[in-house]
C-alpha cells in the first residue's frame, strides 16, 4: 500500500511539473532595456520676406544612427491580448545637406539656385506609446501608436561673410509602428521594429527669414530588456 500511494503522489507530483512546463507566457509586467536603429528622413522647409519679395524652399533627406533607452508595462488579458505603455529617448545622428535651394526673388522664379550650402541634424528624439499586441506564447507582434519629440537643427554657411548661423527647434508629433518582440528567458526580451513619424510644421528661423519646416522620418530599431 505504501508503494502504490508513494508511486501515485510521485505520478501527480510529475504531471504538475509537466503543467507547469507547458503553462504559456506571461508577458504582463515592467521592463526597460537599451536599443539602436537606422533612421532616414525628410524635411521640407519654406521661409518668406515680405519686404524684399523673397522666398526660399528647399527639401533636404537626411539618415543616420541613433541609440538609447526604453521601457514601459504590459497587461495581459485573459484572452491573450497585452496592452501597454511604453516610453523612450535616444540620442541620434540623422544629418543631411543641400546646397540647392528653390528662391523667389522681384517675382523671379530661380531654380535649384546653388548657393546657399546648408546641414540640418536631429540629434535627439523621444517617444510616449501605447502598444496593443497578441500573446504567442513567448512571440508577441505588437502595434504602436503614440506621440513624438524631437530636437532639430539647421546650419548654414554664408561665405560672403565667412559664417555659419545656426537655429533650431523642438519638434512634436505622432508616431505609428509595429513589430516583434520574443521572451528569449523569462526575463529577457529581444524586440525587432519599424516606426514611422510624423512630427509636423514648426515655425523656425532661416538666415533671419521666418518660415516653417515640415519634418518626418522612418526607422528600424532593434532592443534588448530586463522584464521584472
Amino acid at each position: 500500500m505504501k508503494s502504490l500511494l508513494f508511486a501515485a503522489s510521485a505520478f501527480a507530483l510529475g504531471i504538475g511539473a509537466a503543467a507547469a512546463q507547458d503553462q504559456a507566457y506571461d508577458w504582463s509586467g515592467a521592463y526597460i532595456g537599451v536599443q539602436a536603429g537606422y533612421g532616414w528622413g525628410k524635411s521640407d522647409g519654406r521661409f518668406t520676406s515680405a519686404l524684399f519679395d523673397l522666398s526660399l524652399a528647399n527639401k533636404l533627406s537626411s539618415d543616420g544612427a541613433f541609440g538609447g533607452i526604453f521601457g514601459g508595462y504590459n497587461y495581459q488579458t485573459s484572452s491573450n491580448a497585452v496592452l501597454g505603455l511604453d516610453v523612450d529617448l535616444n540620442a541620434a545622428a540623422l544629418k543631411g545637406s543641400d546646397d540647392y535651394w528653390d528662391a523667389t526673388v522681384l517675382g523671379q522664379f530661380i531654380p535649384n539656385s546653388d548657393y546657399i550650402p546648408t546641414r540640418t541634424r536631429l540629434d535627439w528624439s523621444g517617444s510616449v506609446r501605447a502598444r496593443l499586441g497578441y500573446a504567442m506564447d513567448r512571440i508577441l507582434p505588437y502595434v504602436a501608436v503614440g506621440f513624438s519629440f524631437a530636437d532639430y537643427k539647421i546650419h548654414v554657411t554664408d561665405a560672403l561673410q565667412d559664417r555659419i548661423t545656426q537655429n533650431k527647434a523642438t519638434f512634436t508629433g505622432w508616431n505609428i509602428g509595429g513589430g516583434v518582440e520574443y521572451a528569449a528567458t523569462d526575463n529577457i526580451l529581444l524586440r525587432g521594429e519599424y516606426r514611422y513619424t510624423d512630427f509636423g510644421r514648426r515655425s523656425i528661423k532661416f538666415e533671419g527669414l521666418p518660415g516653417k519646416v515640415d519634418l518626418n522620418t522612418h526607422d528600424l530599431r532593434f532592443g534588448i530588456a530586463y522584464k521584472f
